[in-house]
């Protein structure tokens, strides 16, 4: 079992604008940036979008780099980040995008919707498809079709936005907050006693 923080508004919110000159709304990714965690599919289908859906949003990458940079002024590469300031970023995106379809359980989810933010995930990898759909905390996109949907619907629908967020922070207080951990493992441990 993992437990996470619930996440209370940050004392970064007013500096991370100006540090990483970020202008607008943005989706972020968190993790390694890297091909290998889908980085380089999500670079190609976020330029491919706010081409075609003439959306003035960002992509703010938060991680270390692995990959060479795409160089685009709508592309945010923060590097590696303090715990704080990367809850900070993920508090004010718009989504939190994860593009591996290789994911066993995604620690950075839980995180988002601990954030009060909605997840786009990889709907290939079965454990974020799990969680998003249990949860209904966000979307699941396999091609470039669907992910310039949940794109769409997150820039032109912000109270879907807000009751993505709800639902997610709400999965998190149920099943994942240290309190509900540490109560499962107390209901497992009084079993155990009932039944020697």
């Amino acid at each position: 079992a993992v437990g996470v923080n619930l996440y209370e508004k940050s004392a970064n919110e007013e500096l991370l604008p100006k540090k990483f000159n970020i202008t607008q709304p943005y989706l972020v990714y968190v993790g390694r940036v890297d091909s290998g965690k889908g980085c380089a599919m999500l670079i190609e289908y976020f330029i491919k979008c706010i081409e075609e859906l003439k959306l003035n949003i960002s992509l703010v990458m938060v991680g270390k780099i692995n990959m060479p940079k795409t160089k685009h002024s709508l592309i945010i590469y923060t590097d590696f980040v303090d715990d704080e300031t990367k809850a900070a970023l993920m508090q004010q995106a718009l989504a939190l995008v994860i593009p591996s379809e290789f994911e066993s359980l995604s620690l950075v989810l839980l995180e988002s919707f601990a954030c009060k933010t909605p997840v786009i995930a990889n709907g290939k990898s079965a454990v974020l498809k799990k969680h998003i759909n249990k949860s209904d905390g966000g979307w699941c996109f396999e091609t470039y079709r669907e992910f310039k949907d949940i794109v769409l619907t997150i820039c032109k629908t912000p109270n879907e936005n807000r009751i993505k967020a709800s639902n997610g922070l709400n999965y998190i207080i149920k099943n994942y907050s240290w309190e509900s951990v540490i109560n499962k493992f107390m209901v497992a441990i009084e079993d155990i006693e009932a039944s020697v």
